[in-house]
């Protein structure tokens, strides 16, 4: 694969980067949310704790750009449980770049839920998710990985 247009750089989540997290989720998730429920930081912050120990920070520099949490269900299935970046960063090839590379770990199929008003949903038809379920207002998107044989 080649290397992408940017230089980005990954470290493990520190209580410290709370605000970041929140920030960034409210920016992104919100006005989805809202639009069937009233929006719950003390649900957000749960998240957080919850998953603080495998959620990755993206870095550009010193500046904090996103975050992701990858879950594995059973021995081949990847969950993405988060992919969020700062608005300033997106439709730039970065969350390509990274649904693509999550395709490499190893996982015939890689699961995920998205907002059903969330234009993101758009982003992960393209590269070739489809809604298995929907429930809750929330669309179960999937991709089975296709491994190209060995010569």
């Amino acid at each position: 694969m080649n290397n992408p247009p940017f230089t980005i750089t990954e470290r493990p989540c520190r209580e410290s980067d709370f605000r970041f997290f929140a920030g960034l989720v409210e920016k992104t998730l919100k006005r989805y949310v809202e639009v069937y429920f009233p929006f719950d930081r003390s649900h957000v912050k749960k998240g957080f704790y919850k998953g603080l120990k495998k959620i990755v920070v993206l870095t550009e520099g010193k500046r904090r750009i996103g975050i992701y949490q990858l879950t594995r269900k059973g021995k081949n299935t990847l969950e993405i449980t988060r992919i969020y970046l700062i608005p300033s960063c997106q439709r730039k090839g970065i969350g390509t770049h990274y649904m693509k590379r999550f395709e490499n770990l190893g996982c015939r199929k890689i699961i995920l839920e998205v907002w059903d008003n969330n234009p993101a949903r758009f982003f992960y038809r393209k590269l070739g998710y489809r809604t298995v379920k929907k429930k809750n207002h929330k669309l179960h998107m999937e991709k089975v990985i296709r491994r190209k044989k060995s010569d």
